[in-house]
């Protein structure tokens, strides 16, 4: 019986090393006189990560705790991404389902928050040079970085390590390049400049949400085809929105107020399914230290179906 017992908490050790719970207990002072029960407070702390850009750089160690929770958002396209995020944001606007992971709820959460972080609090210039970042972070895969160098015209690799001109504007700004940079970048790579836009979508003055569109740029001088040519710059947004390039459905990331409804729905929805499994885990080792210190035999039967509980609600959470 002891050995079965130390096995099935080992195997629950191990399969919730990555589980961390910060709980906040608080029990009423001691008196003679005083005979209610206490009162316990479990706090949920969600992860907070400073959105930098070294989310763009594969080997630094901010991207790689970010991937662990941007590889949860499916897809490996910018239109996949959008439309995961945009299913998650949505579905919690009529009801927060019960058949999300955890894992994909914090990923979300995370994600939402960085990104309203990135519309609200930054100012053009910086808010466009952290995008890249986000979306290299969000991208994921071995060659979805930054693109460094002097002169170069792409920001960023794509998932199938295809390098990518970020734009993230406002509808009425032109979208610029510099025809020098631009055309020596057509000659090195032989092929077409991809562009990424990005098209801040705004009521009241506030980004309630955003655009995709993909466009190319050629030369037809050098004989290479592109959507656009690279002489036809500064562009008009209102052209790339004729061309039929959007990717997928507006990304409504709504307000500031109404991204923080959406995140604290789901932080009671995350909070349930975590409780869930501290409960499993509680009264494991209250019958485990039964079972230890007063050699009751009977709780350690219990504390090994504890044990095997809190390995299935392990699993099924997580």
């Amino acid at each position: 019986m002891s050995k079965e017992l130390d096995k099935l908490i080992e195997q629950v050790l191990v399969n919730s090393k990555n589980l961390r719970i910060t709980l906040q207990e608080k029990t009423m002072p001691s008196a003679p006189v005083n005979t209610e029960p206490t009162e316990e407070v479990r706090v949920l702390k969600l992860p907070k990560f400073a959105l930098s850009e070294k989310w763009g750089q594969p080997d630094s160690e901010d991207r790689k705790t970010i991937s662990l929770f941007m590889d949860k958002i499916g897809g490996t396209t910018i239109g996949d991404k959008i439309n995961n995020i945009n299913s998650f944001v949505n579905d919690c606007k009529e009801t927060c389902i019960n058949n999300k992971s955890v894992p994909e709820i914090l990923s979300n959460l995370i994600m939402l928050e960085s990104l309203s972080s990135l519309i609200t609090d930054y100012n053009p210039q910086t808010g466009g040079f952290l995008m890249e970042s986000f979306l290299a972070g969000l991208l994921g895969g071995p060659k979805s970085r930054q693109v460094k160098g002097s002169g170069q015209i792409e920001d960023i690799y794509n998932y199938a390590g295809e390098p990518v001109s970020v734009k993230f504007l406002s509808p009425s700004s032109a979208i610029t390049a510099s025809e020098k940079y631009l055309l020596s970048a057509l000659k090195t790579t032989k092929k077409a400049v991809n562009y990424l836009l990005i098209q801040k979508q705004k009521e009241d003055n506030q980004i309630i949400g955003l655009d995709f569109y993909t466009f190319t740029v050629g030369a037809k001088e050098i004989n290479i085809d592109g959507d656009f040519d690279y002489a036809d710059f500064p562009l008009s947004q209102s052209d790339i929105e004729k061309s039929g390039r959007k990717i997928g459905e507006t990304l409504d990331v709504g307000s500031k107020d109404q991204l923080k409804q959406i995140a604290d729905n789901y932080t009671k929805n995350l909070g349930d399914h975590i409780f869930n499994v501290f409960n499993n885990l509680d009264s494991l080792i209250q019958n485990v230290n039964k079972y230890m210190l007063d050699d009751n035999k009977g709780a350690g039967k219990v504390a090994a179906a504890n044990a095997q509980k809190l390995k299935d609600s392990i699993d099924k959470e997580f």
